[in-house]
């Protein structure tokens, strides 16, 4: 039996200012984190909850009763495309399926309340319980992620390597910006960046310029990987985004800007690496796999259209 009985009591609102709620909230991720064996939210948010500032367009919560203890979390945010929304369980309340179903139907009514519009749920460690959550409140399974792990260092290669350098700040913008939506175009996030998306990319505090390497062939880029470590015990370097120039494809560039982005992590001592890559893109994930990577877990988004609060 868990902790808490089979209740359900009041969804409740939770500022930004709110640090007791702050507190609140980041006991009830690190232990949904170290139950799961992984965090459950983004390294933002969770950096946000530890220094007292729950962040979001609107955050709501689930106490038990008369107690401090929060036994679910919600937070929502406005996207470029579609509001996301997120959300954290206690593993030891029984009723997480009520829980999880009435934070995200709080967080639904902001929407529609705001007008509408899309909302994409993205879960870490999905179960089926996720699953019924999600069906609960209409929405839809939208897709899986892989995420996949390699240890580092690589393995010695004697042949050639391809020539990088590291991105300018203030003069590579606009290359980088054509080449990352011509590699990705289509792709539900990654496709159809502006300038403020880049700008906002290099604001965040992960961001190093020697971290995301270029690759140029007379003066034109075709390449670029670009990395990011993750704060943890031991920290984890990611291959955040990986592209090539859709008509230079063919050429080995994706193996070898891969390889590039690996040997810059482990020359910052990394000893993991890590990716996402959709699980349905069959071609993508034969590639990592053959790069050393395996999936460790998969991470699922759902989603649904709001109507207009009437």
């Amino acid at each position: 039996m868990g902790r808490y009985p089979r209740w359900v009591d009041r969804i409740e609102a939770v500022r930004r200012n709110g640090t007791e709620e702050a507190a609140a909230i980041a006991a009830l991720v690190a232990s949904a984190a170290e139950a799961r064996g992984h965090l459950l939210i983004d390294d933002d948010t969770w950096r946000e909850l530890e220094a007292g500032r729950p962040s979001g367009r609107a955050a709501f919560l689930v106490r038990a009763p008369g107690a401090t203890a929060v036994v679910g979390y919600a937070q929502l945010d406005a996207g470029p495309d579609a509001w996301r929304l997120a959300y954290v369980l206690d593993p030891d309340a029984e009723e997480d399926l009520a829980i999880g179903r009435e934070l995200c139907r709080a967080a639904l009514g902001v929407v529609a309340a705001a007008g509408g519009g899309p909302v994409r749920c993205w879960v870490r460690l999905p179960s089926a319980t996720d699953d019924e959550i999600a069906t609960a409140v209409g929405m839809d399974r939208e897709r899986d992620l892989h995420q996949m792990r390699r240890p580092l260092p690589v393995e010695p290669d004697p042949s050639p390597q391809i020539a990088t350098r590291a991105f300018r700040v203030g003069l590579d913008e606009p290359a980088l910006l054509a080449l990352n939506n011509r590699a990705f175009a289509g792709h539900p996030e990654q496709g159809a960046w502006s300038t403020g998306t880049l700008l906002e990319a290099e604001r965040e505090p992960w961001f190093d310029p020697g971290g995301l390497l270029v690759h140029e062939s007379d003066g034109l880029m075709l390449a670029f990987c670009w990395t990011k470590i993750h704060d943890g015990e031991p920290p984890v370097g990611e291959i955040w985004v990986l592209g090539v120039e859709p008509d230079a494809q063919k050429r080995g560039l994706g193996q070898a800007m891969l390889r590039a982005g690996l040997v810059s992590l482990q020359s910052r001592e990394l000893r993991t690496a890590m990716l996402y890559v959709d699980a349905g893109n069959l071609r993508a994930v034969k590639f990592y796999r053959a790069a050393g990577f395996s999936v460790d877990h998969d991470d699922r988004a759902y989603l649904v259209r709001i109507e207009p609060a009437r």
